[in-house]
């Protein structure tokens, strides 16, 4: 992993690029408590990259109110900014963490290595989908990011000469946390091994859900964020049936379907997944039912509160429960999409109620994703903010035998 390498001249220049290039095709959200992840040197890495065209930094620039104020739309917008920046520095380890969305990088990757199977439209939000199959992965590591507010600019250059329009902010809801305020502890640390895990996931999520024609997965990850913004109980617990319903598409028998279908989509029900995890064959089937369980406790709920009926105490214990057990049926759930690469037909979820397992060995439409094209991140965000440097490289006639970080040193030395 590596940070942004360069000096400031080139940084500059940089931004003076992207902003010419990028008119309404890049967003800059601020984050809450995003865990930071250690460099092995004693330190934390600047940003990361989590799939091309997706980006997390961690900003330590400061500025006065008198720079801000002289940059943004009106007053309101101003205290609007500083308001989302002391909540992302209070929970960032007094840093500005940010997610960068960049779709022109995801086009370009798509092209340079001829994926021609990834159909969907790119664009900032099916992007933020892929950040929410990621914030899902976090949630088994007891993450609770919140997505507090959207910018027009880089916080690294909400002051630079070249901006065009005032900064504008947006405040935003939450992602995958269940707990508004959550305490006030800092972000707690993403062991680099785990992150490097969670990484190549992402990586598959990404690529299931641009080679999703059918469009679920996408619709699934849009419905877990609007379920994750959804303050009340019942409503979220209803929106998280959607996210269940967006999968599976049940045409009769709603409630069967979700109860029966949503556990042979989670990995327990992959021997090889229970081998790697060291459970058991009767553990899984405890743990599948509880998710079958659960599914249909909620569905139950959902039912009465979008009929009227009226709701009892002990309804509302329920629905406690079931809360508080959902996100790890969709951590579990999207886990075994992502580990399917495919969202399953309704002929392969016939075959697997009869069976009691989805063929999870079947073929992919594109290559295994290599950590070699994962870790050659350094070119992907040089196309955006030092192109002249990409072009260079790819001038050189030796390009085909010096990798992109070699031609780096070599220049640099």
């Amino acid at each position: 992993m590596q940070s942004f390498q360069g000096n400031e001249t080139s940084y500059v220049k940089g931004w003076a690029v992207i902003r010419s290039l990028m008119v309404g095709e890049h967003a800059h959200f601020l984050l809450e408590r995003f865990p930071r992840i250690p460099d092995g040197t004693g330190s934390y890495f600047e940003w990361i990259e989590i799939y091309p065209g997706v980006r997390i930094w961690w900003n330590e620039e400061t500025y006065t109110d008198e720079e801000l104020i002289g940059v943004c739309r009106d007053k309101e917008h101003f205290y609007a900014l500083r308001w989302i920046e002391s909540r992302s520095r209070r929970l960032n380890n007094g840093c500005v963490c940010e997610l960068e969305i960049i779709p022109e990088e995801t086009k370009r990757f798509f092209s340079e290595n001829n994926l021609t199977m990834m159909k969907n439209e790119v664009n900032v939000q099916s992007l933020y989908s892929v950040f929410a199959s990621f914030s899902i992965l976090l949630i088994g590591y007891e993450s609770q990011i919140r997505s507090i507010g959207d910018i027009n600019y880089p916080w690294r250059f909400l002051c630079h000469e070249d901006n065009e329009e005032p900064v504008n902010v947006f405040p935003l809801g939450e992602i995958n946390n269940d707990n508004w305020w959550g305490g006030e502890n800092e972000s707690q640390e993403l062991p680099v091994d785990d992150w490097e895990k969670i990484h190549r996931y992402v990586w598959a999520a990404g690529h299931t859900m641009f080679s999703d024609e059918s469009g679920r997965y996408a619709e699934f990850l849009e419905f877990y964020v609007l379920a994750m913004e959804t303050a009340d109980q019942l409503e979220r617990n209803a929106r998280f049936i959607r996210c269940l319903e967006t999968i599976l598409r049940p045409r009769a028998g709603i409630a069967r379907s979700l109860r029966e279908r949503v556990p042979l989509m989670t990995p327990f029900s992959s021997s090889e997944y229970l081998e790697v995890i060291g459970k058991t064959a009767e553990e899984a089937k405890v743990e599948l039912a509880i998710i079958g369980k659960t599914v249909n406790d909620s569905w139950t709920l959902r039912s009465k509160h979008w009929h009227g009926q009226t709701l009892k105490e002990k309804h509302y214990e329920k629905l406690n429960d079931c809360l508080i057990e959902f996100p790890s049926i969709l951590y579990y759930l999207n886990l075994g999409l992502v580990m399917l690469c495919r969202i399953p037909t309704e002929e392969e979820l016939i075959e697997a109620e009869s069976t009691g397992s989805l063929d999870w060995e079947a073929p992919i439409i594109w290559d295994i994703i290599g950590y070699d094209v994962i870790e050659d991140w350094t070119i992907r965000i040089d196309w955006s903010y030092r192109p002249e440097l990409v072009e260079e490289y790819l001038a050189l006639e030796q390009s085909g035998d010096l990798s992109y970080d070699e031609f780096l040193h070599n220049r640099i030395t």
